[in-house]
């Protein structure tokens, strides 16, 4: 394999929790504008699916996906940004 090839893989997995990141602020949003609509539903599993991802514990993602409020989704997201969880 190209050494270019090689660095872009790399490069690839060691940015996994800023891409991570990344998705599950998008989705917050999304998930806000989309409330009480059934593809919010959707987007709360990928939501789920991405905190598991970055390893967040269960007893912390688990409120807030069982209540499905969108602002503690967001305040949960700020908090993985500063790196306070």
């Amino acid at each position: 394999m190209a050494k270019k090839a090689k660095s872009a893989i790399r490069n690839f997995y060691d940015h996994a929790d800023t891409r991570h990141l990344t998705q599950l602020q998008e989705l917050s949003t999304e998930i806000y504008l989309s409330a009480g609509k059934p593809a919010a539903d959707k987007r709360w599993t990928k939501a789920a699916a991405i905190l598991e991802r970055l390893k967040v514990p269960a007893a912390t993602a688990a409120p807030i996906l069982t209540a499905k409020d969108p602002t503690q989704l967001a305040v949960l997201v700020q908090s993985l940004l500063k790196g306070t969880v």
